[in-house]
């Protein structure tokens, strides 16, 4: 099974998280402090008008924490956090890794 690494678990990386969850993909998220404990206590909350209202049981680590390679690994941080996930890039791909960087970069500044 494909292994997908969600960068950023906010609302877009979040959204993304859980409808792969639910589709019964293998997802792990990356996120901190009291979402990152929220997400391992509780499951990650996917609200949608589409598929309901699901509490969905994802693996959850800090960037630190995460010590697997990803087949496919979505970027969806702020355009300002790029230079602080590099080396988790590094870390969680390899040649065959896709990654999709989906960033909010509105009102950060010039990169």
């Amino acid at each position: 099974m494909e292994k997908y690494l969600i960068v950023g678990t906010g609302g877009v990386g979040g959204s993304i998280a859980g409808f792969l969850a639910l589709a019964g993909k293998d997802v792990t998220c990356i996120a901190r402090g009291k979402h990152l404990e929220a997400i391992r206590e509780k499951g990650l909350h996917l609200r949608s008008d589409l598929k309901g209202n699901h509490f969905l049981p994802v693996q959850a680590c800090t960037a630190e924490e995460y010590n697997e390679k990803a087949n496919v690994i979505f970027v969806c941080v702020k355009g300002y956090s790029l230079d602080s996930i590099k080396d988790l890039l590094e870390k969680a791909s390899d040649k065959d890794t896709l990654i999709i960087p989906i960033l909010n970069v509105y009102g950060t500044g010039p990169r």
